[in-house]
Order: structure tokens, then sequence, then C-alpha cells
């Protein structure tokens, strides 16, 4: 409005505000690509027999914008020192023997 009416004129007429859109399709942020890190070594083997073991990785920078988002495994686990009966191999500390389990002095 750049004069309002004074008590013998009319008051202005059409809305108040008039607004546009702008920056319709640019991003608010910048297209970053996900970035894994590289493996960290496998752990050890949980077991003598029949383990687990472990590896995992780290997100460097998550996916941003149109980028592409992070798509892969972060952890990853696979068995260790298999039992011989399964395997051709007979890990050192394996036994195909049956054991009774021998419980030890509290101390």
């Amino acid at each position: 409005v750049a004069r309002e009416a004074n008590e013998c004129g009319e008051p202005p007429d059409g809305p108040t505000r008039d607004t546009e859109s702008c920056n319709q399709g640019a991003p608010c942020e910048a297209d970053i690509d996900c970035l894994l890190a590289d493996w960290k070594e496998w752990s050890a083997c949980s077991r003598t027999c029949d383990g687990m073991t472990s590896r995992s990785r780290d997100i460097q920078q998550h996916g941003r914008g149109q980028g592409k988002w992070c798509d892969g495994n972060t952890k990853e686990s696979e068995p260790c020192n298999p039992n011989p009966a399964i395997s051709e191999v007979e890990p050192a500390a394996c036994s195909t023997a049956a054991a009774d389990c021998l419980l030890g002095e509290w101390e």
C-alpha cells in the first residue's frame, strides 16, 4: 500500500501481500555420494572349534541430496575353525572324541 485512504476516500482493494515461489528445482544442499571406509581386520575366532569371526567398516560420508545413498553391509561374520567332521582338515585344538566338562575349584 503506497498511501492509505483518508476519511473521504475508499480503502485499498485487493490482497495485502503478493508472493511468488522461487528457486524451485534448486537443491537445498549439494549432492554428495555415500563413502564407505575400508573393511577393518577380521576379529580373532571366537572359539577353538566351530567359532565365528567378524569385521566391520564405517560410513565415512552419508549420501545427501541426489547423491548415492549407502548401499552395502557395514558388518560381516563367517564361521572359523570348523568342526573336523564337516571339513577335511582338523584344526589343531579340535578333537572329535567325546569329553566331559571338568569344573575347577573356586578361588
